[in-house]
């Protein structure tokens, strides 16, 4: 693998370096011996050492150096490795048709699996099914797990371009792929999220049906009482909402409530009508 790697960039240049001034050097000498056969004969002595040494230096010193670059960037993916798999953000691998490869510490505690565990995603996520695994570019999915819910952002990661950085395998066009997913936890943020809807306000119109009968039914004397009764009945009920309520006219009451009492008041179906509907005075 070692005599595959190949050095390049600026790094070739410095070590190549001294073998060009070489040869430039032995073009120098060509031409000293047009001026003088005894100087060119000193200098191709020096020449012929130098290239001799220089070429000694470089073929014991390029297998030095390239096992040097070898250590080093073994120990630097190890190091990302050990990042990734301390990373706090749940961070799995998967084949192509979602069977787990790989999972980092953070998903291991979220799913409650060890890191030997090799089932497909499915078998954790329900609602991520085979159709969802096949797509083209990145996708993400809310999904729900033990009470939390989480943001699944999937990735798709080309094995024939890691192939083309390795030395050690050859690429046959293969066209196969892995798929990287990394959970967010969403929780507190859709709690926050749900509070501030159930916070926001709501108003209504509250019409008193039948009431000018219901009036006339009633002696004279007692129609205010019955009146008086209504509004405290009503006012009484949308208060214990944490509601405001304003009569604007006689049968009819403007009321402000927040949209957690409005679902309170739908799922008692809204049972004030009952209550307005018991209001007596002897009959």
């Amino acid at each position: 693998m070692k005599q595959r790697v190949k050095l390049k960039g600026r790094l070739k240049v410095y070590l190549q370096g001294a073998l060009i001034l070489g040869i430039l050097l032995a073009a120098v000498n060509v031409g000293i011996y047009f001026l003088d056969i005894e100087s060119g004969l000193v200098l191709t002595v020096f020449v012929v050492f130098y290239m001799v040494a220089i070429s000694v230096m470089l073929y014991h010193n390029k297998p030095i150096i390239m096992n040097e670059f070898v250590s080093f960037a073994t120990q630097y993916g190890q190091i990302q490795r050990r990042l990734l798999r301390d990373l706090e953000l749940p961070h799995v691998l998967m084949d192509e048709n979602g069977k787990i490869i790989w999972m980092n510490i953070a998903f291991e505690q979220v799913v409650h699996k060890d890191k030997g565990y090799r089932k497909s995603i499915t078998s954790l996520f329900p609602s991520i099914t085979k159709d969802k695994l096949a797509f083209e570019q990145d996708v993400q999915y809310e999904i729900t797990f033990e009470e939390h819910d989480y943001i699944m952002k999937l990735k798709k990661i080309s094995i024939q371009e890691v192939l083309d950085k390795s030395d050690m395998i050859q690429n046959d066009d293969f066209e196969g792929y892995f798929i990287a997913a990394y959970l967010f936890d969403q929780t507190e943020l859709n709690e926050v999220k749900r509070e501030n809807d159930m916070q926001s306000l709501a108003i209504g119109l509250i019409y008193l049906d039948n009431y000018e009968e219901a009036l006339e039914s009633v002696e004279e004397v007692r129609r205010s009482l019955l009146v008086a009764l209504i509004d405290r009945r009503i006012n009484k009920y949308i208060t214990s909402l944490d509601g405001i309520v304003k009569k604007t006219e006689k049968d009819k009451y403007f009321i402000v409530l927040r949209k957690r009492a409005l679902l309170a008041l739908q799922e008692a179906r809204f049972d004030l009508l009952e209550d307005v509907k018991n209001v007596n005075i002897v009959n």
